[in-house]
């Protein structure tokens, strides 16, 4: 009986240990070291909008978030006025972290000539924001049209975040992703929301996050990822401050060599296989943005991170480029590939949804820009069938399940197109006829388009006098995008027009469009002549040439 009793403690503890949580405590505070008005700690997966988990901060400012498995986590800091902080957690072994965390006020621009409200009243869209109004005082407001007796809302165009909260609110409520929507108790019919600039919270003081322990693998890990995503963040800003300086993108270049020889270091000492992983994946990531890469710790770094690696799913939305440029900086002659091999190898051993799914989406853009269509359909299958409640699973089944690709041979689509810049400027598929013309899908905040834009530009003023021309159709959110980027950038002295709401995903479905840049050649008949894996570097120039001097 003794024994019996024995294996039976035995037993429990051994649940106990498996069972077990990683708890996080500590304070949530604002820039200022005060508590503030609301809030909350969220733990999700990475890249995943779903709340696997939240707790409220105190009136003190204090927290408590217990993880119930093992793994790689996101833990979201959130609080009103402030930016969210992400911070990564590797929840291996039961263990108990004090991290304190002071947030920075929002980021606020210079200028808010643009700014507008989106909210409960429009769904949320961007798209269908509500522009504002400078008032007398200072002060903008907008009106809106409310069908309930609150409105809950953000503002836009104020910050560098996509959306912050308002400065008239009666209460806030947490928005389920990565901030607090405003909310103002009203009567349905039209509510007038104000917002006045001078009672914003600002500062410039960076956010702060105190480990109880800085060597323990959760600080240490958190700190890692906190660098990588510090980079991506640094590069991101030096390219638009460049591009606003009125150069070209093509002579941007941006100094690795801190983080090159901090990355170097870091991987000869750390002796823990999971932060050395880390370590190599925050390598591969600084290569990926053009840093000079050592071969040898490149390949090291590809075998090490092997395609089962639990870190893909840290960002699996960068998976793609981090792997392609990696292998491209190895042997620029066979990196497509190896790519493909690679990531057909995650498909089969990593356990990631996640990871699958963005591998998956990338084969299939892969396969349809490279005009492998049944190829492409069966990845598109697989991520449809196998991973449908994934973000990459539901946009395939809502948007590309009726995106008809456009093959060459056959009629342009039907569509009929205004121009941005006189509105009685109307051209069509069959006003179009007897010309050669380039269809460009982009938009102003599509890296790769405007990288496009020197080509284009070139073919142009090179074939504007042979019966060609571009009809170049935006994506942007608003006209003023456009308008601001031609002064700055690139004037596109070519006919312009932007698409928004049901016609825009007509419009795409109808070219099959799954992405930008997407250009599609078209000759003097109205056949499509050439699809994006046609035009690709030089190609344009070259199919024009030979098309135009017959």
């Amino acid at each position: 009986m003794q024994r019996l009793n024995f294996l039976l403690v035995l037993l429990l503890s051994i649940i106990t240990v498996s069972n077990a949580q990683t708890t996080i405590t500590g304070t949530l505070l604002g820039n200022d070291g005060k508590p503030m008005i609301n809030a909350c700690v969220v733990l999700k997966q990475p890249m995943d909008n779903n709340v696997v988990k939240s707790v409220v901060v105190d009136k003190d400012g204090n927290y408590k978030i217990e993880v119930d498995s093992t793994g790689v986590w996101m833990l979201y800091f959130i609080g009103v006025n402030h930016s969210a902080y992400q911070m990564a957690l590797y929840a291996d072994t039961p263990e108990t972290e004090n991290i304190n965390i002071r947030l920075k006020t929002h980021e606020y621009l210079d200028d808010f000539s643009d700014a507008a409200v989106i909210g409960n009243f429009n769904d949320w869209s961007h798209k269908t924001s509500v522009p504002m109004t400078k008032n007398p005082d200072g002060t903008y407001s907008a009106v809106v049209d409310s069908k309930s007796d609150t409105v809950a809302y953000r503002l836009i165009k104020i910050a560098k975040e996509a959306a912050v909260e308002g400065t008239e609110a009666n209460s806030y409520e947490y928005n389920g992703n990565d901030g607090y929507n405003s909310v103002i108790v009203s009567k349905p019919g039209n509510v007038k929301i104000v917002f006045d600039p001078a009672k914003l919270i600002k500062s410039s003081s960076p956010a702060e996050l105190a480990f109880s322990d800085s060597a323990s693998l959760t600080a240490q890990f958190a700190i890692i990822y906190n660098r990588i995503i510090n980079n991506d963040l640094a590069w991101g800003e030096a390219i638009m401050d460049f591009e606003r300086s009125g150069k070209h993108i093509f002579d941007f270049k941006y100094d690795w060599s801190n983080e090159v020889d901090y990355f170097n270091s870091q991987i000869k000492d750390s002796k823990i296989d999971i932060i050395k992983d880390e370590l190599l994946l925050g390598y591969l990531n600084i290569v990926a943005l053009n840093a000079k890469a050592d071969t040898a710790i490149v390949r090291h770094a590809l075998e090490k991170l092997s395609p089962s690696s639990i870190l893909w799913s840290l960002n699996p939305g960068k998976t793609d480029i981090i792997v392609c440029l990696s292998f491209q900086a190895l042997n620029p002659e066979n990196y497509i590939d190896k790519t493909k091999e690679y990531e057909n190898r995650m498909l089969i051993v990593n356990k990631s949804p996640l990871v699958k799914s963005e591998v998956l989406y990338h084969l299939f853009r892969s396969a349809k820009f490279q005009n492998k269509i049944d190829e492409a359909s069966e990845y598109l299958n697989i991520l449809i069938s196998k991973y449908p409640n994934t973000p990459r699973g539901i946009y395939a089944k809502e948007v590309l399940t009726d995106a008809v690709p456009v093959k060459v041979g056959s009629p342009v689509p039907s569509f009929s197109f205004v121009s941005l810049d006189d509105s009685s400027i109307v051209v069509n598929n069959e006003s179009m006829k007897g010309k050669f013309y380039l269809i460009d899908f982009w938009a102003t905040w599509c890296y790769f388009c405007v990288e496009d834009l020197k080509t284009l530009n070139d073919v142009y003023e090179k074939y504007k006098n042979n019966n060609f021309t571009i009809l170049s159709v935006s994506e942007d959110y608003s006209p003023q995008d456009i308008i601001k980027f031609r002064k700055i950038k690139w004037k596109m002295p070519w006919f312009n027009t932007m698409l928004v709401g049901d016609f825009l995903d007509k419009i795409k479905k109808e070219f099959g469009i799954i992405g930008i840049p997407s250009p599609i050649l078209v000759d003097d008949k109205g056949i499509v002549i050439a699809v994006p894996g046609d035009l690709y570097g030089d190609n344009l120039d070259k199919i024009l040439a030979n098309l135009l001097s017959k």
